[in-house]
Order: structure tokens, then sequence, then C-alpha cells
């Protein structure tokens, strides 16, 4: 009976089926074949993904700003250090697309001269995600990155995780509750 899933052991042992490799063999461990295979997932299946399924690997991540820091880390799984889009939230929960500029014409866009300091553009420095114009001390919300997520390595079995059941439980800290 086929399984509706794919472990690593079955891949692993597709793999020495279809390539004919000898069971007493020791030219290539399960690990060497499982190296291959993220090596194929991320050269070729993941850009092919995304070149026909364009948002497939879309995934958001809320980050809190913090005030007078104008310099937060790019998303450590995002395809390519790549982002696809940046969201200011204010407290209210409205959301406000910021205009990526390019780096060389951030002199033009430093001076705040929105009274409510809030957050209009960035630029990409390094690894980094900068905001122009600068975070003051009075801007409060989040930001909400729109990445396209690298997909997980391949691990032997023995290496993965079993979820057995699912629970969901929900708990309110009333000391971070804000009144309304």
């Amino acid at each position: 009976m086929v399984k509706p899933y794919y472990t690593s052991s079955s891949l692993i042992s597709a793999v020495k089926r279809k390539a004919s490799i000898p069971v007493a063999q020791v030219t290539f461990s399960d690990e060497d074949i499982l190296a291959f295979a993220n090596e194929e997932l991320y050269l070729a299946q993941v850009p092919s993904i995304l070149q026909y399924h364009e948002e497939y690997f879309v995934y958001t991540k809320e980050t809190p700003l913090i005030p007078d820091i104008s310099r937060y880390p790019l998303p450590g799984r995002a395809i390519g250090m790549k982002l696809r889009d940046i969201f200011y939230r204010d407290l209210q929960g409205q959301l406000r697309e910021l205009s990526r500029i390019n780096p060389d014409d951030k002199a033009g866009f430093i001076t705040n001269t929105n009274i409510s300091q809030t957050p209009l553009h960035y630029y990409l420095e390094n690894n980094s995600i900068v905001i122009v114009p600068s975070i003051g001390t009075n801007t409060l919300g989040s930001f909400v990155f729109s990445f396209y997520l690298r997909p997980n390595a391949l691990v032997t079995d023995d290496k993965a995780a079993i979820c057995t059941s699912f629970s969901k439980i929900i708990t309110i800290d009333s000391a971070s509750m804000v009144d309304g």
C-alpha cells in the first residue's frame, strides 16, 4: 500500500533501488544521499516551484518595532535573503507598505518630515533592513516581513520529530493586555 507521505528512509531506499547501489557498499552513506537530495531540492526544485507558483513559499513574520532602532536583521530562512514586502503595523492594526529605496538615495529620505514618525521607506544593507527615516522614540507598532521561506533540510528519520497529536492551549497574560 502506498503511504500518503514520504520519509527520508523511504527516499534513501528509492534512490538505492533506482541507482542500483549495492546494499554492502560504503561509498555513499545515508547522509550523503540526503545531502544530494537537499542540493537538488534547493538548486532545482525550489526555483521551479517559485517560477510557476510564486506565492507557494510566502511566509510572514511580525517583529515588534523597537524605539530608536532602525536596523533589523533579514529573516534567517528567507530564500536568497530576499524580501517580498515589508509593512508597518500601527497600534490600531492598520498596515502601511514601506517603499524600498536605493541605498545611494538614502540622503534624500533621511529627514523625518512626517510628524507622526511613521516608517515610510527601507533599504537593504548587508543582511539588514534599514528603516528610513530613523525610528523615533515615540514610534510604536511592529513590522510585518513577507518573504519566501526556505524549506527545511532533509534529515534521517532518527533526527526527525514525530507529531502524534495536536493540542491548542490558550493562555492570557493579564499583565500584557492593553486597555483599549
